[in-house]
This record gives structure tokens, sequence and C-alpha cells, in this order.
């Protein structure tokens, strides 16, 4: 029997070096990487190998009922890394839709013809459990994004 194996071992061919995969050097896999960077609140490095910075919160609102005091700094933040925590834009359009409200202007101030705004949007954040109404700069701000 140990004729055999050696035998066996004899007829079996040498080991050439082969190809190794490195899908982390494609083209591809470095532009999904930088998709996903972009699409959460990482610095990143664009096609042309510019620096993009990352989403940052945007500044305070200046209207009459101070949203981001009623939210809290803290708040603020933890809603933002909350909100850019979620691994896909359909999540993020979820999110943003659950807490934007089309509501009816209940009286119209235009005499004569129709009023144009029939409705209007209410932005909401949750904070604990509880619901609180901020304006819509407050609410672009807290979550980084743009009117669209």
């Amino acid at each position: 029997m140990a004729s055999n194996t050696i035998k066996d071992e004899a007829h079996t061919p040498p080991l050439l070096s082969t190809r190794k995969r490195r899908s982390e050097t494609w083209l591809k896999s470095q532009e999904k990487r930088q998709k996903a960077k972009r699409d959460s609140d990482e610095d990143y490095v664009d096609k042309s190998g510019a620096a993009v910075e990352g989403k940052r919160v945007g500044p305070a609102c200046t209207c009459k009922n101070k949203c981001y005091g009623k939210v809290g700094v803290v708040n603020v933040n933890s809603l933002f890394k909350a909100y850019w925590a979620l691994e896909s834009r359909d999540l993020q359009s979820e999110y943003i839709n659950a807490r934007v409200h089309t509501e009816e202007i209940p009286r119209l101030k235009v005499k004569g013809r129709e009023a144009r705004k029939k409705q209007g949007k209410t932005y909401t954040v949750v904070v604990n459990n509880v619901s609180i109404k901020v304006c819509s700069i407050a609410f672009l701000n807290i979550h980084a994004i743009c009117k669209q």
C-alpha cells in the first residue's frame, strides 16, 4: 500500500502560482465604497481624487420658535447620527416621509380669487417618544439634507 501512495504523489501535477482575485482594487468596488460613504456621513474621495467633506449638522434656525432650543443640541446630534446610520436611501426616504406631514390650510386669506396654496407641510422630529414640531429650515439642518 505504501508504494501506491508514492506512485499517486508522483503523478500529481505541480502547483502553479495562480492569480488571486483582489476585488478591493476593482473600479466597481471602489465606486460602491465611495457611494456607501457618500450615503453616510463620512468623508470620502470622489472619482477625480478630490477629498469631499462628510455631512455635518447645519446651523440653528433663526425663527421665532427657536426650534433647536426645543429639540436640544444633544438630541439634534443623535437625530443626525440616527438618520445617517440608516443603510440605504430608501430607508432615509421612508424616515423623512414619516416625519413630514401635509395638511390643508384651514383658512384662506385671499379676497376675490382662489388661493394658490391650499396645503402646507409640517415637519416633526421624535425625541424621547415625543413628537416636536420644527420649522423646515431646522428640519433640513438637523438632518443635513437639501430641499428637494
